[in-house]
This record gives C-alpha cells, structure tokens and sequence, in this order.
C-alpha cells in the first residue's frame, strides 16, 4: 500500500525537475510523472478501501510509467555504464508493477464471475 503512495509522491517529486530536461522529453517526462501519480493515488485509493478497481486501473499506469521512465533515464544519460543501474532497478520495479498487476486481474476476474 504504501508502495503506492510512494509512487504517487515520486511522481510529484519528478514535476519539480521538469526544467532539467528541456527540448522534446520535458513533455514526455511530464506525461510519465502524471501517469504515476494518478497510477499511485489509484491503486492506494483501492488498497485502502479494500477495492481491487483500483489497484486494476492504477497498477498499468505505474508500470508504463517505470519502463517510460528507464528508457529515459537511459537515454538522457546516452547509455553510459552509470545509467544501467538505474535503468535496471526502474525496470525491476515495473516488473513487479506488472506482476502484482496480473494477480490483481486474476483476483478482479473471478470476482465479476461470483457476481449474480
């Protein structure tokens, strides 16, 4: 749960250095970091009421958010062997993103199944 909010504050965090990537990513970086916000403040929202819609919606949106974020992070550092770190722990938090978000489906099916 509070993995979420985490994203949802990292993503604000992001907003705040908007001015250190100019030209044809600031908007990309920008989109990514409204993706993990609204990703985050969703799936918290749903962990908190105990409601999986939450989790189901937000969770693809913190994953895309986390890979965008490593190619990124790759390219504004052109590859160099100091960004294949960052890039390989972004990317392992995404498949953990994508991992959770395939229990939380498997969970959200068979409940719309229970349903009268």
């Amino acid at each position: 749960m509070f993995a979420y909010a985490g994203a949802a504050l990292g993503g604000i965090s992001l907003l705040t250095v908007l001015d250190r990537y100019p030209g044809i990513i600031e908007p990309l970086w920008a989109l990514l970091a409204a993706w993990l916000i609204l990703g985050g403040l969703l799936a918290f929202s749903g962990q908190l009421r105990q409601r999986w819609t939450g989790e189901y919606v937000g969770l693809p949106l913190i994953f895309s958010a986390l890979a965008g974020f490593g190619l990124l992070q790759g390219n504004v550092q052109s590859w160099q062997a100091t960004s294949i770190p960052s890039v390989a722990l972004l990317w392992s938090f995404a498949l953990l993103m994508g991992a959770r978000w395939l229990d939380v489906s498997a969970l959200y099916r068979a409940a719309r199944r229970e349903r009268p």
